[in-house]
């Protein structure tokens, strides 16, 4: 193929994803969104006094695998979380649909996670299984956890916009029996 070919072929393909034609597909976090997930993480931690997180790559290769995984059967199954993952795991999936939609920012996962806080904080006990309502939240400031990694993949699909985020951590949270922090 041709220099010329292949440019067109480029333009293509970001026209599809830009224009949300059905069967197109985007994956992966740029440097921007990832150092946004690391702040808002370190964020919500500095709040109860947790340590911050540090990025890994090798944790968010694994996430973002799994993101890829989970959106083609989201709209069918929903979110399940991977039983063989040695890391802990927090899933979100939203969708948009209409003229003019796009896909779901994945950056808006933090704060669904972030809002189960409140029911943490009106009666916080040890993690019990299974894990309480606020599971996401106590993931995200476990006091142990020392590395995150995030993924997220979003395609047009049955008429709609769909984005799934997968972030995992290192080493697991939610250990029955302990608090967060």
């Amino acid at each position: 193929m041709n220099k010329a070919a292949r440019s067109l072929g480029a333009i293509g393909v970001s026209a599809a994803v830009v224009l949300g034609l059905p069967g197109t597909a985007s994956a992966g976090l740029n440097t921007g969104q990832k150092d946004a997930f690391v702040a808002q993480h370190n964020q919500y931690r500095a709040e109860v006094g947790t340590p911050s997180l540090a990025w890994d790559n090798t944790v968010a290769a694994t996430a973002q695998a799994y993101a890829d995984k989970l959106l083609p059967t989201v709209q069918s199954q929903g979110l399940v979380h991977d039983p063989n993952t040695p890391y802990g795991e927090n899933l979100y999936y939203a969708w948009r649909s209409g003229s003019g939609a796009t896909a779901p920012d994945p950056l808006n996962a933090m704060a669904s996670w972030y809002a189960e806080k409140a029911l943490y904080d009106a009666k916080p006990e040890p993690v019990a299984n299974p894990v309480q309502k606020w599971g996401h939240y106590s993931q995200m400031v476990w006091r142990n956890t020392t590395k995150v990694g995030c993924g997220a993949a979003s395609g047009f699909q049955n008429g709609r916009w769909d984005t799934v985020v997968v972030c995992r951590y290192d080493p697991a949270g939610n250990i029955i029996g302990q608090k967060p922090y």
